[in-house]
């Protein structure tokens, strides 16, 4: 018997185990004990179930609210690049409306924060190739006449300091020149665009005069 069992322990063989012959109806304590685990681990369970099931809802309407959001935004761009290939033809084609409507846009842009622009028109001939840009010009009152303050001890006051008039005028020439030249070098900037070259004339008005 001890060979035949040395032999099966060589040839990596093993007998069964043999359990105890009892049931949990044997033992009631034992029984309530294995009641009570298996309700607590159903109740566990049935938690990370519902959660992963909260998780699983909250990732698809993640997504769906994100494909939606993308569908909306690649729509949008698709859009405007449409508005741009067509803007892009109707300046290569020298059209009237194109040509009119992308230098006005760009020069509008160029005065865009600028607190002493105005306003700024197109005009466009397509047989010449004629551009005219009429620029609004601000007043002379954007030049404060007052350049500063002075405290006067005797009467115990505050006295302006007017600005000379020539000083003025000459800070406002200065001023209409910068804005001018502004709106100037937006234009010829546009021209570096296919279909953009023009013969270009500017007007520059002055509502206070009119010229």
């Amino acid at each position: 018997m001890k060979a035949r069992g040395g032999s099966q322990h060589q040839t990596g063989m093993s007998l069964p185990r043999r359990h105890p012959a009892f049931s949990l109806g044997c033992c009631p304590a034992l029984r309530g004990r294995y009641e009570r685990r298996a309700f607590e681990a159903n109740r566990r369970f049935d938690e990370a179930e519902a959660s992963f099931r909260e998780r699983l809802q909250a990732r698809a309407t993640a997504v769906a609210t994100f494909e939606a959001d993308e569908s909306t935004r690649k729509s949008e761009v698709n859009r405007l690049n449409a508005s741009v290939r067509e803007l892009q033809r109707g300046l290569e084609a020298k059209e009237h409306s194109a040509v009119v409507g992308y230098f006005k846009l760009v020069i509008e842009r160029s005065l865009n924060g600028e607190p002493n622009a105005v306003s700024a028109e197109v005009g466009y001939a397509p047989d010449s190739w004629h551009l005219v840009v009429d620029l609004e010009l601000p007043e002379l009152s954007v030049v404060p006449e007052v350049m500063g303050f002075r405290y006067v001890k005797s009467p115990d006051r505050i006295d302006p300091i007017i600005r000379p008039a020539g000083k003025r005028k000459a800070l406002y020439a200065n001023l209409l020149c910068q804005v001018a030249l502004k709106c100037r070098n937006a234009a010829h900037h546009c021209q570096a665009s296919p279909g953009c070259s023009c013969n270009e004339e500017y007007r520059a008005l002055r509502p206070c005069s009119g010229a």
